[in-house]
């Protein structure tokens, strides 16, 4: 009687260490869940501080090239001013400043939104890499655990068998 007290005992004992170790894990695993989550709230931060920052630079760029293409527009409209009083010769030179001009800002344009699919492209890779990333980690921390619950697991039915046998022998 005392034995099999004795085994319940340890029983009793193993149990509420393989539930204690599951505990742990599972707080190991919160955390971990928790600081992933943490680390991809502070990338979506950083990355949006990041848009941000080039959608104001560009907002900038672009604000610059509508001055100037006001400006160069102010230019154009005095020169018509001015032209309606001269010879044919000053109207032609007047169409291919006009011309230059209008070639300019195609230019620009294009250049500019060459620069924003290059960087929407950036953006997405960055963003696709950092997700794997992260996705890789969490499968690697699942992994690990699931490797340990599967090894507590074990060491609980080899108690359980000890306990049976000590049942048995006794």
């Amino acid at each position: 009687l005392n034995l099999r007290n004795e085994s319940k005992s340890i029983l009793e004992k193993e149990r509420a260490a393989a539930k204690e170790n599951t505990d742990l894990i599972e707080d190991e695993y919160n955390k971990l869940s928790c600081e992933k989550n943490k680390q991809m709230e502070l990338l979506r931060e950083e990355t949006s501080a990041s848009l941000h920052q080039t959608k104001v630079m560009h907002e900038k760029h672009l604000s610059s090239l509508k001055d100037n293409f006001q400006k160069k527009e102010e230019e154009l409209l005095s020169l018509r001013n001015d032209f309606t009083t001269v010879l044919e010769e000053e109207r032609a030179a007047a169409k291919e400043s006009m011309d230059m001009i209008e070639n300019e800002y195609n230019k620009l344009a294009c250049e500019k939104k060459k620069q924003m699919e290059l960087l929407r492209e950036e953006t997405s890779t960055s963003l696709q890499q950092a997700k794997i990333m992260h996705e890789q980690q969490l499968s690697n921390i699942c992994h690990e655990h699931k490797g340990k619950m599967k090894e507590l697991k074990n060491n609980c039915k080899k108690k359980e068998e000890e306990l049976l046998n000590l049942r048995n022998e006794s």
